[in-house]
């Protein structure tokens, strides 16, 4: 198991229906971008399992794999090209 392995928590789930989770979200210590897909209920999960507020966005002109469209640390950010202004603005503000 990844828990014993590494020494860690894990939450199994999906994010806004997706199995790979990585390519559906991405997440800093400062808070988590999640696909608009992803239901309350998950939302709710992942807030308390990362300690961090979750919200739902887009990156790279709609693309719910924000996961795949983005590189985030807690200093900032680089996103694809296509990312629009108000998709950036809203990057900023979650993480």
């Amino acid at each position: 198991m990844i828990s014993d392995a590494l020494g860690v928590e894990v939450l199994r789930q999906t994010i806004g229906g997706i199995k790979t989770v990585g390519s559906a979200s991405i997440v800093t210590n400062k808070g988590m971008l999640v696909n608009p897909e992803t239901n309350d209920e998950e939302i709710d999960q992942l807030s308390k399992f990362f300690k961090v507020p979750v919200k739902a966005g887009t990156a790279n002109y709609g693309s719910i794999f924000v996961g795949s469209c983005m590189i985030a640390n807690s200093k900032g950010a680089l996103v694809g090209w296509d990312t629009t202004p108000i998709e950036i603005g809203r990057i900023d503000d979650v993480l």
